[in-house]
């Protein structure tokens, strides 16, 4: 593999230049064609691809890396094969298909030469792990990624930063916001000393998880005003990085950036704000995923039900936590009281949400019972709740039939 060729791509990426990246490795890969050099013309049309997926393209560019692993011989023994099996791999991730990546991940890293490859690799496999559930795997793999990345000739120094990161936030999924905050915070001086741009995607990013934490902060220390005005500012932070990345285009990373406005007004107990806040989430996610079903989306309308029951307006909860459970199901044709909705693909947090929903509606049936006194709403909290403890009974199942 030419080394020039993606030191190239690594100088686009670190500077943020990621549309410029993407236009110059299709102008070289239509010179290598020109030319007859179908092996440089292949590395440009990965490097081009891997741009792709940072601008979001994600359905096209598996497309085109399916079509090249039909018509073009990339095979083990191949210099290029490891770095094709890891946008491979990154596709396979972006487009939510967590088992394919793995595998990917897996089949290249015996391939990999250089400590780069091997590092990159980790981090994609620890980030599929986390997606699906297995949060101490995806610790164990950017931990190894840090490792690979600690090599005397390793030249992206920022990827050490990247698995701190990646390690925080794990972290705060877990619960341990102190924890998480300490790595995240390393991410951010790891960068510092990379060469990476201060205004980088990766910073971005990193600005919005550290808000996160704070935010939880301030839930566990009686809404302490100085960790929500931390939180408040890595957000602007990270939604000055990302607005300037993105501009107003849909993309994850801004959904993120209101989820967090959106709880810091709620801990500030300004809940219609919230709610208008939530709505714009709502908007980009769709937007961005061109579905309304995406277990994110669910949880935008799960928390929009919480804050509907906070002000007192249970029939808004009850349509908002339907909402969310249609949102968190594969199976789009299935009515939401049906129990039996398949769980999306984007595993323990379709799950998580799908339940949340039929908490939420059982909790806005007794809502309207205390106010109004009739028996058919407390009838129907109690079947709202059973279908909740259905579900978990039909999680444990599956859970069972999978180990066995």
């Amino acid at each position: 593999m030419n080394q020039e060729l993606r030191n190239k791509a690594a100088k686009y990426f670190s500077r943020n230049k990621i549309l410029k990246g993407y236009n110059y490795f299709q102008q070289q890969e239509n010179k290598y064609h020109r030319s007859g050099e179908t092996q440089l013309a292949t590395q440009c049309k990965l490097n081009a691809i891997e741009f792709q997926l940072l601008l979001g393209e994600y359905s096209q560019a598996l497309k085109l890396l399916l079509v090249m692993q039909k018509t073009t011989a990339l095979q083990k023994g191949n210099s290029i094969f490891p770095f094709f099996g890891y946008v491979l791999a990154c596709a396979y991730y972006y487009n939510s298909q967590f088992d394919n990546c793995i595998k990917s991940c897996a089949s290249i890293e015996s391939e990999a030469e250089n400590p780069e490859s091997k590092a990159e690799a980790q981090l994609i496999r620890g980030r599929a792990h986390w997606k699906k559930g297995d949060l101490a795997f995806s610790i164990w793999h950017f931990i190894k990624a840090v490792s690979e990345a600690s090599h005397p000739s390793f030249s992206k120094k920022y990827i050490r930063g990247k698995a701190y990161s990646l390690i925080g936030a794990v972290l705060m999924e877990m619960g341990l916001p102190s924890l998480a905050l300490s790595f995240i915070l390393k991410g951010e001086r790891l960068f510092k000393k990379s060469c990476l741009t201060s205004k980088h995607l990766y910073y971005g990013i990193l600005y919005a998880d550290a808000a996160t934490c704070y935010l939880k902060f301030a839930r566990s220390n009686n809404i302490h005003k100085k960790y929500l005005d931390l939180a408040d500012k890595y957000n602007k932070k990270a939604e000055k990085i990302l607005r300037n990345i993105f501009g107003d285009a849909p993309h994850r990373y801004l959904a993120t950036i209101l989820q967090n406005k959106a709880r810091s007004l709620k801990e500030k107990g300004d809940y219609m704000g919230a709610i208008r806040v939530l709505d714009s989430e709502i908007d980009i996610r769709e937007r961005f995923y061109q579905t309304k079903h995406n277990p994110t989306i669910a949880r935008a309308y799960n928390n929009q039900a919480r804050l509907f029951l906070k002000i007192e307006q249970p029939e808004t909860a009850l349509e908002k936590a339907h909402q969310a459970i249609l949102s968190a199901s594969k199976d789009v044709q299935d009515e939401p009281q049906k129990v039996n909705i398949e769980i999306g693909q984007n595993g323990i947090l379709s799950q998580s949400e799908h339940l949340k929903g039929w908490h939420n509606i059982s909790e806005a049936w007794l809502q309207k019972y205390k106010r109004e006194g009739k028996t058919e709403y407390l009838n129907e909290a109690f079947i709202s709740a059973r279908n909740a403890i259905q579900v978990i009974n039909n999680l444990r199942r599956d859970s069972l039939i999978e180990e066995s």
